[in-house]
């Protein structure tokens, strides 16, 4: 009886491998799909963008940074440099 269990266990497995394969691929075919979406494509084209620009970013950044702290310490000079530049035009 044990020996009938084992052999009917067997080869119902084999049938589930094949159905496990064939669920697989199947997987991989939707991956493939979502992954070639427009905007799948866009959103991995803006992270390449910003791990490319990171270095540039950072500069940027500690620019910005220091022109808000010259800013702060010369608030009157900063006024009177933005005043002259509106007036230019």
């Amino acid at each position: 009886d044990q020996g009938k269990k084992i052999i009917d266990t067997i080869l119902k497995a084999e049938g589930k491998q094949v159905d496990l394969k064939k669920g697989v691929e199947d997987l991989h075919g939707a991956t493939s799909k979502i992954d070639a979406s427009p905007a799948v494509k866009f959103q991995q084209a803006m992270q390449d963008l910003q791990v490319a620009l990171q270095p540039v970013l950072a500069v940027i950044a500690d620019l910005v940074s220091k022109f808000a702290e010259w800013i702060s310490n010369n608030p009157e000079l900063a006024a009177t440099l933005t005043a002259i530049a509106v007036a230019i035009g």
